[in-house]
């Protein structure tokens, strides 16, 4: 899919606020293989609020979060990583209820690193 920034960012109603594109490897000018669009609002001058929304979007483009929110992951996706990490914990050669244990602490895991809330 290939969205244009500059084209999105006009139909984007910050209230307010600004709208900072971010490209992560970039090959041309709005061209890249994950694109984040921050919106902040604040009476902090322009190119402050520019370089914080930079640094928001670098972050968010680098954990590549699968949702916004819990409830809307992929639940055989879920499934599947929890599948992945249990047969990793298994060929390590860790103990079976040690392996429950962390299938718990996994599950938390997977559900906070695939979304931001």
């Amino acid at each position: 899919m290939r969205i244009c920034l500059s084209e999105e960012q006009k139909k984007l109603d910050a209230d307010g606020g600004i709208v900072i594109p971010y490209m992560h490897n970039s090959v041309a000018p709005g061209l890249g293989k994950i694109g984040v669009l921050v919106v902040l609002k604040s009476d902090a001058p322009v190119d402050k609020l520019s370089a914080l929304g930079k640094q928001i979007a670098m972050h968010v483009a680098a954990t590549a979060p699968q949702s916004l929110r819990i409830d809307d992951l992929d639940p055989v996706a879920i499934e599947r990583e929890r599948a992945v990490l249990t047969e990793q914990a298994k060929e390590s050669g860790r103990p079976e209820n040690i392996i429950e244990k962390n299938g718990l602490w996994s599950s938390s895991k997977i559900l906070s690193g695939g979304c931001f809330t």
